[in-house]
């Protein structure tokens, strides 16, 4: 499983070498197969001329046992040095092309991580299948980018922060099913914060400062909890919104959902007669906390006290100045330690940002 080496300080075409990087990403990957790491360094933005695609070496019989890793490099550390967490690798899109990465013609496996995507016309990157991202991603430069990520099926997107730094977006991810959403922090869309197909597990998001539903449940059995949602006085939306009148049947639990509605919107919206799973939530400020209640089987009392942020004008979402948000009581922990709560709607950034670093 070796290791290529990319920097805009390498030759053409180069030899993929620490002495001898590729210049170009795209020559990376097409010396690169199965359970090869990509190291990416941060001299200089990459800027495909086109959407960066797979080669055949990388095939459904062994991408999950062998994924490809794409790692931004600290070049000046040698080889295999990771950049510093809050550092990133830089691939952008220029302002001209429609996506940066387009995967949707065999199940891949890959794990992004301190990269950096930006500057499209369309959807940063659109992948069909088990993706892992620890990474960023911004319509930077002011390019107008429809979509951050198109995730069809089966993601893991992991620490990752997803904002437009400058650009206009509508929605930041499309999450199409089976997939996992873990410890992002996602803010300053024009749209919706997550918008999630069938069978998705959305768990410890922070989403603030979007200008549409924080989240929004499309079809059915998604498991929702432990997520903040902050809509900054934003009416006719809610934090978490189900889209469908059909079997829904979603679990949604732990989440801290505040300031969403100031004539209409509100905290949660169920939208069926079908059963629910709810309770445990905490809201505050909402024009209504809970609309549409119908059927549902209740997991524990909501909480409605002031969730007491340290510096909301900093957008600094931790609660007060407990591990845990003010108010709750023993039974949140369902088993679980203080430091899993405070995972939850007690969202602290940092501990989020630091969880995973591998």
């Amino acid at each position: 499983m070796p290791d290529i080496y990319v920097d805009t300080s390498g030759s053409n075409p180069g030899a993929g070498s620490v002495a001898d990087p590729h210049i170009a990403l795209q020559e990376g990957i097409d010396n690169a197969t199965s359970g090869d790491t990509i190291w990416i360094g941060a001299t200089a933005d990459q800027e495909p001329v086109a959407p960066l695609t797979w080669n055949t070496g990388f095939t459904d019989t062994n991408v999950v046992t062998a994924p490809i890793i794409l790692r931004g490099w600290n070049v000046g550390g040698g080889a295999t040095s990771l950049l510093p967490l809050g550092s990133f690798a830089t691939i952008s899109g220029g302002g001209t092309l429609a996506s940066i990465m387009n995967v949707t013609a065999l199940p891949q496996y890959a794990i992004l991580q301190r990269l950096k995507f930006t500057s499209t016309t369309s959807t940063l990157l659109h992948v069909r299948e088990w993706l892992v991202l620890v990474s960023e991603l911004t319509a930077a430069g002011g390019s107008s980018t429809e979509l951050l990520m198109q995730a069809d099926v089966r993601q893991r997107i992991i620490n990752c922060r997803l904002h437009t730094g400058g650009g206009s977006s509508l929605n930041a991810v499309e999450l199409g099913g089976r997939s996992v959403m873990f410890g992002c922090e996602i803010h300053g869309m024009t749209g919706v914060g997550i918008s999630a197909g069938e069978a998705n597990v959305i768990c410890n998001n922070l989403i603030y400062d979007v200008n549409g539903d924080g989240i929004l449940l499309n079809t059915d059995h998604c498991v929702v909890f432990n997520n903040t949602l902050v809509g900054k006085g934003i009416n006719l939306k809610y934090g978490i919104k189900v889209n469908d009148a059909g079997d829904n049947a979603h679990v949604i639990f732990n989440n801290l959902v505040t300031d969403w509605g100031t004539a209409s919107g509100g905290g949660i919206n169920l939208s069926s007669a079908f059963p629910y799973l709810v309770g445990n939530n905490h809201f505050f400020d909402n024009f209504s906390n809970q609309d549409n209640d119908n059927t549902q089987i209740i997991l524990g009392t909501d909480q409605t006290t002031d969730p007491s942020y340290r510096d909301a004008g900093s957008d600094d979402y931790r609660v007060g100045v407990a591990a845990k948000g003010k108010g709750y009581p023993i039974e949140f922990l369902r088993g679980l330690t203080a430091q899993s709560l405070d995972m939850g709607g007690a969202q602290r950034k940092e501990f989020i940002r630091n969880l995973v670093r591998t």
